[in-house]
């Protein structure tokens, strides 16, 4: 067992009397990562400690660094107590200088190490972990947080269901990196991220929950193209990361998803991981989930010893050291990385069939309403012709006024119908019939289909238009008829006889 001497006693074997290293998991420029027993458990269980080191060594401000570090370990407590796809904290102390976190193991593999197993990922299965690691972000950043360093070193895909874990906060690698002033206050030395997947805003000190998208972005694109962001092209005029030539298959939704969530301007990405996790869902539903060759191919860590679970892998000396595990307690019980449906052959040749019919019963019905609609029409367009039959010699004398009617309720000169077109009560002999014009101040008069202002407008004769009436001394409606054959009834005081 290689245990790094970083105590003044020699090897660290035990830790707060309680527990027992058993093997390094990673080093770096914070501290030691370490696969540690828990002693006093019934179960001896197996945790992870994260050993942390400031980088402030003045006694007068280490109080203050414990105080924050409290803080720090209090928030993540609090969310891995709620979200099962971020580490449980068992336990956190101060030792010989040191800061301590105890967390739950995550038995699995970080993306890294699935990527160089099996190579890039399939579309399908680089989907599924956005919106599962989307709804993550969702929940801490309603509390108020930004993860800092987003990776794929820092996602582990649980063995147990598939999951992918989010692992090693910045917050606390952000408080040990802080140094103060001679007053005591705080100013950051460091800037917490790893180059590539930070933004440009995170490398000055200032990171946003656009700068979590950012991480993401990258972080889906090493999985589709197995290259970092150093490798790829950009345009020095614009930004513009051109990764897209590495994945030529996947589709262009996908692709501006991901362009958007790593554009260089802040302003210029997803508002939230809420927005941006719903862009994803409404891409068109991905077919032949590989999910499933996922699970059972990316979990194959040696076990420690020949016995006990594998473990999470080895992470390079160059990487931050703080891997930590996940938790067992989502807020949304039902399991995030589960297959979007899919539809066999069979599904789309009934669904294709079935339209096909209901598209042919519809176009018969259409071509019968319009033959019923064409028999309908043929008598009234012929009706003018039938009634004229009555109508006197031409008239020579002035053509016919043309003026649209007055009353918009009524429309222009029509041919009657059934209904308003009564056969006259006098016997329409041409001789008995004279010209006339209407006598109105208002420079209209109505025709109606009876005697009576309650009776139906058949139709409006305008000023100077000539008609045809006969007399009735007894009666005060007088029959009428236009140039076009329309009969009705019009009040005498409104007819001006024609001599």
């Amino acid at each position: 067992m290689n245990i790094p001497v970083d105590s003044p006693g020699g090897p660290i074997r035990m830790l707060a009397n309680r527990y027992q290293i058993l093997q390094v998991l990673g080093s770096g420029g914070f501290g030691n990562t370490f696969l540690a027993e828990d002693t006093q458990m019934p179960s001896h269980r197996r945790c992870v400690i994260k050993q942390l080191k400031p980088v402030e060594n003045d006694p007068q401000v280490y109080q203050l660094v414990c105080e924050r570090f409290e803080r720090e370990a209090v928030i993540l407590e609090k969310l891995g107590s709620e979200n099962d796809q971020i580490p449980h904290l068992y336990a956190y102390f101060n030792e010989g200088g040191r800061f301590y976190l105890v967390q739950e193991l995550i038995v699995g593999k970080t993306l890294t190490e699935v990527v160089r197993q099996q190579g890039a990922l399939a579309e399908q299965s680089v989907w599924q972990i956005l919106i599962n690691l989307l709804r993550v972000l969702e929940f801490i950043h309603q509390k108020q947080i930004v993860h800092r360093d987003i990776k794929p070193d820092n996602v582990i895909l649980r063995q147990e269901d598939g999951k992918p874990v989010l692992i090693d906060f910045g917050a606390v690698k952000e408080v040990l990196g802080t140094v103060f002033d001679s007053q005591r206050n705080s100013q950051q030395s460091i800037i917490v991220g790893t180059p590539g997947f930070m933004s440009s805003e995170q490398m000055e000190g200032r990171p946003t929950y656009g700068s979590d998208l950012y991480s993401l972005g990258f972080t889906a694109i090493y999985l589709l193209t197995e290259k970092s962001p150093q490798e790829f092209a950009t345009d020095p005029q614009t930004g513009r990361v051109a990764w897209e030539m590495y994945a030529p298959t996947v589709r262009s939704s996908l692709v501006e998803v991901l362009n958007r969530a790593i554009s260089i301007h802040v302003q210029q990405r997803f508002s939230s991981a809420w927005e941006m996790r719903q862009s994803l869902e409404a891409m068109e539903t991905l077919v032949n989930s590989p999910a499933d060759t996922l699970r059972q191919n990316s979990f194959s860590s040696p076990p420690i010893n020949g016995v006990g679970p594998p473990i999470q892998p080895r992470v390079p000396s160059h990487l931050s050291p703080l891997m930590s595990p996940a938790p067992q307690a989502y807020w949304n019980s039902q399991p995030l990385l589960q297959d979007p449906p899919s539809h066999s052959m069979g599904d789309w040749k009934k669904a294709i069939l079935i339209g096909s019919i209901m598209a042919g019963v519809v176009l018969i019905a259409l071509f019968l309403w319009s033959q019923f609609i064409s028999k309908e029409e043929q008598p009234s367009s012929s009706s003018p012709t039938v009634s004229v039959s009555t109508d006197p010699e031409p008239i020579t004398e002035s053509p016919l006024s043309t003026r649209d009617s007055p009353e918009p309720d009524l429309g222009s000169s029509s041919t009657p119908t059934d209904t308003v077109s009564p056969e006259p009560i006098v016997d329409p002999v041409e001789d008995q019939r004279v010209p006339a014009v209407i006598n109105d101040p208002d420079g209209y008069t109505n025709i109606r289909a009876d005697r009576g202002t309650e009776s139906p407008i058949v139709t409006i004769v305008n000023e100077n238009e000539i008609f045809y009436t006969i007399p009735q001394e007894d009666a005060e409606w007088w029959p009428v008829w236009t140039s076009n054959g329309e009969f009705g009834y019009m009040y005498y005081n409104r007819i001006q006889l024609r001599n």
